[in-house]
């Protein structure tokens, strides 16, 4: 299994398809098994290159703090080990997060960036809904509750193709569980994420995506 050691952590990831090489960062909780209809779907046009964030999947899961800083540092290092003189990079929820981090603090390495279903901060321009606050902060896994996340995070294109169901299924029967520690401190990472005031800096060239207006081919 594919891992580079990138600043003091072993980060695992994925390469999938061929073509113009495609950095793709996943959300809160979620790993490379999560977001595999994603992948699926962009592996037909380009190469992606998809890393389990600190704390998820495959990579390792340090008890210490997190922070949105952090795991970009951890990407910037993945991506200059890789040796691509630059990449296109799509972040997907707290990987907006870490993909804004990135454009601002590591410009050299990226060529243009996707935003999907992020912002800037993670109160403004606007804080989350009180139900989502009360889902985040949910630890009781439950079929409930996973169903509650699935509606939330995804928008009604994709809940046509895949069910509620097969998302609960999958994540009870997850050989690799992310341990309570490592959601709460990317949990605690997102919400101390702030770069509001500096997202006009941003040079790059740069797509964003409402998860409603998400279309799979």
């Amino acid at each position: 299994m594919p891992h580079l050691k990138c600043n003091g952590i072993n980060v695992y990831y994925e390469i999938h398809g061929e073509g113009v090489p495609v950095l793709f960062l996943n959300g809160l909780s979620s790993d490379i098994s999560k977001k595999m209809p994603i992948i699926n779907a962009m592996k037909k046009y380009f190469k992606v290159v998809v890393p389990d964030i600190r704390g998820s999947g495959r990579s390792d899961k340090p008890k210490e703090s997190y922070s949105i800083s952090q795991f970009a540092e951890d990407v910037a290092e993945l991506i200059e080990q890789l040796s691509f003189p630059k990449i296109d990079v799509m972040g997907f929820s707290m990987g907006g997060f870490i993909t804004i981090d990135l454009a601002l603090h590591f410009p050299e390495l990226i060529d243009k960036i996707i935003l999907v279903s992020t912002k800037p901060a993670w109160t403004k321009p606007e804080k989350p809904s009180d139900e989502a606050e009360r889902i985040f902060h949910s630890t009781d896994i439950s079929e409930k509750l996973l169903t509650d996340v699935f509606n939330l995070i995804y928008g009604p294109a994709y809940r046509k193709r895949f069910s509620a169901q097969s998302y609960v299924k999958e994540r009870l029967s997850d050989d690799d569980p992310q341990p309570l520690h490592a959601y709460l401190n990317q949990l605690y990472a997102c919400e101390n994420f702030d770069l509001y005031e500096q997202i006009n800096k941003i040079n790059k060239p740069t797509l964003g995506a409402c998860r409603r207006n998400i279309r799979f081919v």
